[in-house]
């Protein structure tokens, strides 16, 4: 039986993506510190929680999905609307988004048109129960259009008909309904039903019969005679999901005793069989329109602790009966999948990327969108915006288009940097790529680097750069010949960031030693003391030098920022006012700073007064800024939630 997120007593703040009709969603557009900070779009779409429920669908055709993100309770109440969203595929983005209510979206069903969508939800009560609704909704109009049924258990599932005329449903207690759209009657009464949950129903093509899971039973309904016509074998384990071929004719199961079956519809009889390997179960399934082919995401399992450990796409060939090829993925959650005619599968959507597998040759294709995790780190050049998250992920922004990967598919980005002439960034396997001409080849130069390189910087006109990481040592390098000049070691802790002073002449580095340390570039020999800067009193996060190069600024855990004469060698002012750890500073020219902090805040700070002249709180959407980039008056805030804030200053 499938548990509700809400009864778990957990707390999962979803954000609300962006709606049609406004660059910034209404969630966002109080976000602003005082008429000179004004938040002026959103890049990408705010973070949704994966569901295990059935809650998102594409259309037939695969040009639209419908995804639902709902929402956790605590002490019986939930804490934010969910969100019901209609989304352009190809573009990868939102196209219309409204709140469903105070509820949990626990199955859903989309017309092939994307014009309707069907949206089984429960709300919990005061007293502790769950009152539940069947309501079908005008994704056009972006309103309810009415409420089918008002059951009495949660539905696991629902379907609606080919003809948009009647809805499907099977419920958490085991019951089966069939109901009239319009007038709400329940149109048959389903005998012979089991009380098991039953967490898949479909139609047939002509919508003339059903197809149903109850535990390990598969059956098909005629829905003349309200009778059973086919069953579908003995599964060994309770019925996870199920798909039909476009043409009716065969349906792929898969269970909790980690099988895969491809069924003959007509006659019941096993086409193909596959069994996973230990502790993996396939939670997701698309099957061809031939039905020759069953794509599968699957997750694997540590057997003690029930923990999710790895993630893999694989296709089933029903020919040669078995998988013909399986690649790892990263997807969480129940994932839709669509499998055109022409080869290829399309995974994810929502809460995950956008993907394209090559289902001949059995690889990633493509794939594009918005993060999917906090953002870790921004950059700019004059046309463009680079950014890389947490999890890797590399994006290029060009206004008007859904953004793209410019590092390899497989490529993980550890540290991103861009000048006017060249992009710059690290990767996983300790690599520095330089990009010349806007990300489309790259050079990829091998380090010495023993750990992963962390940050990154260009000296000025971008044919030099640093690097530094956990392995604590600083490294200077020629790009243009791919050549490491000088190994700077000292820092007894990880290194957090690295900047070059404009001059060229300094590289200045930050560690969770506490200490900054400036390393002279120009000097010939290695074996050089740095100037050492330590007033900080828990581990320093960032640092940027000032645009004439006299100060340095440097921000830390310890909640402060320092201001540093570099010429003196010494602290000159000292920023309080954040309450949390600081993530990220910059110098707007030589008279402000701008810091982010896990206060949920982006400050504004007057050099020469040390006063805080702005504040962008962000607390009202429990996001968190976690890295900067300026460009011209505009403040790019990249944040845990996903997004990225473009704010307008003035």
């Amino acid at each position: 039986m499938k548990k509700l997120l809400f009864a778990v007593g957990v707390c999962l703040l979803v954000a609300q993506p962006c709606l049609a009709q406004s660059k910034v969603p209404l969630r966002y557009q109080n976000l602003v510190g005082s008429a000179r900070l004004k938040v002026v779009d959103v890049l990408g779409s705010p973070e949704m929680t994966p569901s295990g429920e059935q809650t998102s669908a594409f259309t037939p055709d695969g040009k639209f999905a419908v995804y639902a993100s709902g929402e956790a309770a605590i002490g019986g109440q939930l804490l934010s609307d969910a969100i019901l969203s209609l989304w352009d595929v190809h573009k990868g983005t939102s196209v219309k988004e409204f709140p469903v209510g105070r509820v949990e979206v626990t199955a859903l069903s989309v017309s092939p048109d994307a014009k309707l969508a069907l949206v089984a939800h429960s709300t919990p009560t005061p007293k502790g129960d769950l009152t539940h609704r069947l309501v079908l909704w005008d994704l056009a109009a972006g309103k309810e259009l009415r409420t089918v049924a008002q059951p009495k258990s949660v539905l696991l599932s629902v379907a609606l008909s080919p003809d948009r005329q009647r809805a499907l449903a099977g419920s958490v207690e085991g019951k089966l309904h069939l109901w009239d759209i319009d007038s709400g009657k329940e149109l048959v009464q389903f005998k012979d039903v089991q009380n098991l949950s039953t967490p898949y129903v479909l139609f047939s093509p002509d919508g003339k019969q059903v197809f149903t899971a109850w535990g390990t039973k598969v059956r098909l309904w005629d829905l003349s005679t309200v009778k059973v016509v086919q069953t579908f074998g003995d599964h060994q384990g309770e019925v996870l999901n199920m798909a039909l071929s476009a043409d009716g004719k065969r349906l792929a199961v898969s269970d909790l005793g980690q099988n895969v079956h491809v069924w003959d519809v007509e006659s019941g009889k096993s086409l193909a069989s596959v069994k996973k390997d230990q502790n993996t179960v396939a939670i997701s399934l698309g099957i061809a329109p031939d039905g020759g082919r069953v794509v599968l995401v699957s997750n694997g399992f540590d057997a003690a602790t029930g923990t999710r450990e790895e993630c893999f796409v694989s296709t089933l060939d029903v020919a040669v009966k078995k998988e013909v090829w399986t690649e790892k993925a990263n997807f969480r959650g129940l994932v839709p999948i669509h499998v055109p005619a022409k080869g290829e599968a399309l995974i994810g959507g929502g809460p995950n990327p956008w993907t394209l597998w090559n289902l001949d040759k059995g690889y990633l294709h493509n794939t594009w969108g918005g993060h999917k995790t906090a953002l870790a780190a921004l950059a700019h050049d004059a046309n463009h915006l680079y950014s890389v998250g947490q999890d890797g992920s590399s994006k290029i922004w060009v206004q008007g288009a859904s953004p793209k990967s410019f590092l390899g598919l497989r490529d993980i980005a550890t540290a991103l940097t861009a000048g006017a002439e060249t992009v710059l960034s690290a990767t996983a396997d300790k690599a520095l790529m330089t990009w010349n001409d806007r990300t489309t080849t790259a050079q990829r130069i091998p380090t010495t680097h023993t750990g992963t390189i962390t940050c990154i910087a260009l000296a000025p006109g971008g044919k030099r750069a640093v690097s530094a990481g956990s392995d604590r040592v600083v490294k200077y390098w020629d790009l243009e010949n791919a050549k490491e000049l000088r190994s700077f070691t000292g820092h007894a802790e990880n290194i957090n960031a690295v900047a070059v002073s404009p001059d060229g002449e300094w590289a200045a580095s930050a560690s969770d030693d506490n200490s900054v340390r400036l390393w002279p570039l120009v000097k010939p020999t290695a074996d050089v003391d740095p100037i050492i800067f330590e007033d900080h009193n828990r581990q320093v996060t960032c640092l940027a030098f000032s645009p004439s190069g006299k100060y340095l600024v440097t921000g830390s855990q310890d909640q402060t920022l320092k201001l540093w004469d570099v010429a003196k060698q010494k602290v000159v002012r000292t920023f309080t006012g954040h309450k949390n750890w600081v993530h990220s500073v910059l110098f707007r020219g030589e008279d402000q700073l701008v810091s982010a902090a896990d206060d949920l805040t982006v400050r504004v700070w007057d050099v020469a007064t040390a006063k805080e002249l702005d504040k962008l709180d962000l607390a009202s959407v429990a996001d968190c800024p976690k890295c900067l980039t300026m460009q011209g008056d505009n403040l790019y805030v990249g944040t845990a939630g996903w997004v990225i804030l473009k704010v307008q200053m003035k």
